[in-house]
């Protein structure tokens, strides 16, 4: 009579999975029947955390056994459900998830709404492993996104964990022992890290958020370097809501120190990341919805040769190569329909680099600076065929071109917040209203 009992209480819990997997279907294809779309609505960029040049240390990665991440993210469209993309491609061992939620974030950013809890699934189950090199997608779920209100997404890794791949921005982020994914304020360490390249925020695993949005939505890629490895993409998203448009979402593939033509080198280049040309396809062209990317992208391309700590590591390029480089990625975007929106190299005097409190690592000088300038001077011709040239006068010194304004910069390259917001405000609205508007837009410029 038991063995009955428990035979029954499993069919009917197998029949109630799956009614409630039908319904969620058929929520999502009759939204979709409709005119929704999937677009991303936050993302950031995943670099390897194993410290290169350390010999067999190269085959560790951070530990994250039986403990809680809560990361606290930001989307920049509204939508009825999501989905959540989990990469572990720079790990060498599965990941082992044991509960994930998402909820609406309260002010305070360690607590969550309770009331809004939801799991978060792949293929039906709350327990899943991420494999090792892999990327995978949950089920989608029913739920109420508005843009510019913060979600938490809280991962509880169960069993013994290391993992190597983390985004370094795009979200505030927390860890704490045990499993508090339903927990309303989580205690524990904040992963956190201020320089004067700007904000670290370590965001394990998670490097996209999906919604499902109307079917004129669209997704913006901010792409390059530290100089958009900031609030840049939240700032002019803001902005874009503020002008009357709803279906843009602006996302993030921004990494400190990356270049557009060479890998990182040296103590820390896995933190640098593979080269723009390397790792477009994966971080940005992959995106769900895309539609346009910005690129900000070259100053370290120009800069990072003549570092000292880089002295014999790399050769400095030329503007052919330079060329060739952004044509590529002008290429890759328009063979796929996504029109390419290029931002001036921005001035950099003043920058040393200045690493670990040393004397400084690189100094300006009008022979190494004669690349931004034959560079600028070549995206802003009809010889580029990007879709726009975006020039950035308000951040320059009036009174010294090679220089930015100080009360825009930390160091000579980086941004405060007045600065990431002023370059946020140099990117032409009218590039992103209706079609006639943007061709318009685009030939008069």
């Amino acid at each position: 009579m038991k063995k009955a009992k428990k035979s029954y209480i499993r069919i009917v819990s197998v029949l109630l999975i799956t009614m409630m997997s039908l319904s969620c279907f058929s929520v999502f294809s009759s939204a979709i029947d409709n005119g929704g779309k999937w677009v991303s609505a936050w993302s950031t960029s995943p670099v390897d955390v194993a410290t290169s040049g350390l010999g067999e240390i190269d085959n560790l990665g951070v530990s994250l056994s039986f403990m809680t991440s809560r990361i606290v993210i930001e989307p920049t469209i509204s939508g009825s459900a999501i989905q959540l993309r989990f990469s572990n491609e720079y790990g060498r061992s599965s990941l082992k998830i044991g509960e994930c939620t998402i909820a609406k974030a309260q002010k305070n950013n360690r607590a969550i709404e309770k009331n809004t809890v939801v799991n978060v699934t792949v293929n039906g189950k709350k327990s899943f492993n991420v494999p090792k090199g892999k990327i995978i997608v949950s089920d989608p779920i029913v739920f109420d996104v508005i843009a510019g209100q913060k979600l938490s997404v809280s991962t509880y890794y169960k069993g013994v964990n290391t993992f190597k791949t983390v985004g370094l921005i795009g979200g505030h982020s927390y860890v704490s022992v045990g499993n508090h994914t339903k927990t309303e304020v989580i205690r524990g360490l904040k992963l956190n890290y201020t320089a004067d390249s700007g904000n670290y925020d370590v965001i394990p695993t998670i490097t996209e958020l999906d919604v499902l949005a109307s079917s004129d939505s669209k997704a913006c890629v901010i792409f390059g370097d530290s100089t958009v490895d900031n609030e840049v993409p939240r700032y002019f998203a803001h902005i874009l809501r503020g002008k009357g448009i709803h279906n843009v979402s602006v996302t993030q593939a921004a990494l400190k120190g990356n270049r557009l033509l060479e890998d990182g080198v040296g103590l820390l280049s896995n933190l640098l990341g593979d080269s723009a040309l390397k790792r477009f396809e994966k971080d940005v062209l992959s995106q769900s919805g895309i539609d346009s990317v910005i690129l900000k992208i070259g100053v370290n391309d120009v800069v990072h040769p003549y570092c000292a700590s880089k002295k014999n590591k790399l050769k400095p390029v030329n503007l052919e190569q330079m060329k060739a480089g952004y044509n590529q990625l002008i290429d890759m975007c328009h063979n796929k329909g996504v029109k390419v929106y290029i931002c001036e190299v921005a001035p950099w005097r003043g920058y040393t680099r200045n690493m670990l409190n040393k004397n400084g690592d690189v100094f300006w000088n009008e022979e190494i600076d004669k690349l931004r300038l034959d560079t600028n001077n070549w995206l802003a011709s009809s010889d580029c065929k990007a879709d726009a040239y975006i020039a950035l006068p308000l951040l320059a010194d009036p009174t010294d071109a090679y220089s930015i304004l100080p009360a825009y910069t930390t160091d000579g390259i980086h941004y405060t917040e007045a600065g990431a917001m002023v370059l946020a405000q140099s990117i032409p609205v009218q590039l992103f209203g209706t079609t006639s508007e943007t061709v318009n837009f685009i030939k008069k410029n």
